[in-house]
This record gives structure tokens, sequence and C-alpha cells, in this order.
């Protein structure tokens, strides 16, 4: 596969990108791949939209930002997550992403859209003072299983193309590998159903992140294009397609669009996973040592 390669800086000024992180201002496009626009509440700029095969990387840094990867998947291959992965989920509207995800704001956000978090989380505070198994994934056992030939095809796409940054995420991974979906380096995912993302950084992952967007719904919408706004850029996500990006850059979803609705909130089909490594399950126990901590650690509180 030929990949072109792009070499990108940043386009906004560090007070502005700081802005965006704290105040998280709806992000959207003109839509026009000719005259490509990226729209916040302060400004409307021209911005890169980007919906071929390539790589991209820092100048300053020169780390990764984003491998696009066009027509990888077959349908076989994509249907899995639409088949098995809109199964249960937790609605906006009780989401722990608040503001992230639009929680409270039906203007520009179905509160009824859905997300669920698949695979293992690390230690986190409140009832959740364990590594462990999601919620999700002990409801929806069958479904989670059924899934793993798609994830793995995915890590292997980050193999190929990503050997750096796979080959570390993999290392980290296997210092606890029972907290790792079964051979990648993978220990979780976040798949949303009608959801769009304000302007935020994955903080809590290592480098490595896959995505895909699967539509397969009989009118599928527009839009929806991964921002990258520090870059002043987008990209286009199909069906067949897999990004593989550090989503600890800023990123956020453009809106959705049909060609009789501008910005389509309610009703919206469209499928995003995204499958990362919790850092900080590599410094947990195992399984049992970490349910016994978590025990001792609540009757010393009672």
């Amino acid at each position: 596969m030929s990949v072109r390669e792009l070499i990108l800086e940043p386009k906004l000024p560090p007070e502005e990108i700081k802005r965006l992180e704290v105040s998280q201002p709806w992000i959207s496009s003109n839509g026009d791949p000719e005259r490509y626009m990226l729209i916040s509440d302060c400004w409307e700029l021209p911005g890169m939209f980007i919906d071929e095969t390539c790589s991209a990387r820092d100048k300053v840094t020169g780390g990764m930002i984003f491998h696009l990867l066009r027509g990888v998947l077959q349908p076989r291959e994509y249907k899995l997550p639409w088949d098995y992965l809109r199964s249960g989920g937790t609605p906006v509207s009780g989401s722990s992403r608040g503001r992230t995800v639009g929680q409270g704001d039906p203007e520009h956000q179905d509160q009824d859209a859905t997300e669920r978090v698949i695979g293992f989380m690390n230690r986190q505070g409140g009832r959740f003072q364990y590594a462990r198994r999601t919620g999700w994934t002990q409801d929806y056992e069958k479904e989670y299983r059924a899934v793993q030939p798609f994830i793995q095809h995915l890590d292997q796409l980050a193999r190929l193309f990503a050997p750096g940054e796979w080959a570390e995420q993999w290392a980290a991974a296997q210092q606890r590998p029972e907290y790792v979906m079964v051979g990648t380096a993978f220990s979780t995912g976040t798949v949303n159903l009608g959801i769009r993302c304000r302007p935020h950084r994955d903080k809590g992952n290592l480098c490595l992140s896959a995505m895909t967007v699967t539509d397969l719904s009989p009118a599928p919408v527009q839009g929806g294009e991964l921002l990258l706004p520090e870059y002043l850029c987008s990209i286009s996500i199909r069906n067949e397609d897999v990004l593989i990006f550090d989503g600890r850059a800023l990123h956020a979803t453009a809106q959705f669009f049909t060609t009789s609705s501008p910005s389509l909130v309610h009703g919206v089909q469209r499928l995003s996973c995204i499958f990362y490594y919790r850092a900080g399950l590599a410094k947990c126990l195992p399984p049992d040592e970490e349910l016994r901590r978590a025990q001792q650690r609540m009757a010393a509180n009672w």
C-alpha cells in the first residue's frame, strides 16, 4: 500500500489551543472538500480535508499524529461491530464524560445517544477502586467475544503501520496481560452510537489508538469527520477504513448532516469504535488481588 507522508505543524497559537481544551466549544465544518473550513465559536478558518490513505507526523516533535488506511476492511469485518457493539450502552444523559459528549446540551447532542466501554478499566475513584472488566463486557460476554477477530485485525494493522508505537504499547500491556484484549496491544474500547464530541484529549491512555466508523443504516449520515483543530485538519473515515492515531492529540467530531438537515442531532446511527490501552492497568495487581485489595479498603472505611 502506497502511503503519502505529511508533516504537520500547529496552526493555532498555544493560548487558543488551551482555550479550546478548557472551554470545549463545538467545532464544525462547512462540509465542502473543495473549500473546506473549520468553524468554532470564535473563528472560521481554512482547513485541510484528508480523504486518502496517508500518514502524518508533527513537524516539531516528530511524533505520530495519525495513519489513515483506506479500504483495509472487508464488509464481513466491519459488519461485526455493527452487529454486536450496538447492544446496551449508557445514554449521554448518564455519561461520565459529561460536557465532552454534550451532556445537558440537547441543541447539539441527542441525550439518548449511547456509549459503551468494553474490555478493561484501571482503578478509578469512588466505587471503582480496582482494575476490572467493564460492566458492558460482563453483561454482553457473547457480543464481546464475537468482535475479537475484528479488534485483533485492527491490532495487526497498527503493528504494521506504526511498529514503534505498537511495540512500546505491547511491552506495557504485557506487564499485566490479564487486562488485555487477547492477542492485541489494546485493553479497552469506547463505542459511540450517534455521539459527537467537543475538543478533548484522551487522558490516561498510551499513544496508540485505532478507530473505525460504521454506518450501515438505510440513510447513512454525512459529516462526523474527526477534527484535529490544533493542525486545522479533519479526517473522513468510511466503513472500510481504519484510523490509527494518537488520542492524546486534541480532537473533536464535526456535526452530522443530511441533504435535508444541515445539523442532524436525532436518529444518528453512526457507530464509532476507538480501541486503546489504559496506562494505569500496567501498574495494577492480578484480578483476584485487585478485588481483595478493594474489599480490604472498603472494610477499613466501613
